[in-house]
């Protein structure tokens, strides 16, 4: 893989869809104080950026669990 088609990302997987609507706010929330306590010099505006990072939800095809009857 190319080192300029790499990017970081963080990927939650939820098998009960739609169980977790505040990941959103939660995820932003927490990066923009872990770079607000590790680049402390930075001014308030970064604060934009992260409430403007990109979301993704990808729908993925569900397998239906089987149960085994012994």
């Amino acid at each position: 893989m190319e080192k300029s088609s790499r990017v970081p990302c963080i990927l939650h997987m939820d098998s009960i869809r739609g169980s977790h609507k505040g990941l959103k706010n939660l995820i932003q929330s927490y990066l923009l104080e872990e770079w607000k306590e590790r680049h402390k010099e930075v001014g308030e505006d970064v604060a934009k950026k992260f409430s403007s990072l990109p979301f993704v939800r990808l729908e993925v095809s569900l397998i239906p669990h089987l149960s085994i009857m012994h």
